[in-house]
């Protein structure tokens, strides 16, 4: 076997929670056919990744033919997926590898650099879109807001926005918040969340 790896294309910034495409060329230079098994050797059980040659799954392998049948050369779309609260700004030396089936030598290594992306991302859940509330009465309701991000958001606000018809101002409301925080509609909560926390 005569089994070679190139990387084509590599994103230097990895987002957690999607699929990043890294583009790899596999050849084979040998005098029989081969069987191609790529791997991500020192990578974390927590990435998942999968491969691609035209639409077709070649996780499994990458079937190669000897040069003068021109199939022995191909152009492998490699899907790397992090999981959502991969840490932020984390540096990584990735190494792609690749092996004839059958055999449990690597014939072929090659690696890139990139870091984990940071993400914030609020989400408000629970809230709901549009109440009717007679006059003379309270209504009241609960929602949680979330940073599904991977890096704290110092960034995130609320506010209580209030819509009466016909207009008036004798409507009142205010939003308050389980640590603490209150204000009147129309004003704006700072809520400071950390990766995964809500309020």
């Amino acid at each position: 076997h005569n089994l070679s790896l190139n990387i084509t294309s590599s994103p230097d910034k990895l987002s957690p929670g999607e699929a990043n495409l890294i583009e790899i060329t596999v050849r084979n230079d040998g005098n029989g056919p081969a069987t191609v098994l790529i791997d991500l050797p020192w990578s974390p059980d927590s990435w998942k990744w999968w491969a691609l040659h035209n639409g077709t799954n070649v996780t499994s392998g990458v079937p190669l033919s000897v040069s003068y049948e021109l199939e022995n050369e191909k152009t492998i779309d490699l899907w790397l997926l992090l999981p959502p609260l991969e840490a932020a700004n984390e540096y990584h030396e990735i190494t792609i590898s690749v092996t004839p089936s059958g055999s449990s030598d690597t014939y072929s290594n090659a690696t890139f650099e990139a870091i984990t992306k940071t993400v914030k991302k609020p989400e408000l859940v629970g809230y709901p879109e549009e109440t009717a509330v007679s006059t003379d009465s309270t209504y009241s309701f609960n929602a949680t807001a979330w940073n599904i991000g991977n890096a704290a958001d110092s960034t995130i606000k609320a506010r209580l926005v209030l819509s009466t018809s016909p207009p008036s101002t004798s409507a009142l409301g205010f939003l308050s918040t389980s640590d603490g925080g209150s204000a009147e509609a129309g004003q704006w909560i700072n809520l400071n969340l950390g990766p995964t926390e809500s309020v």
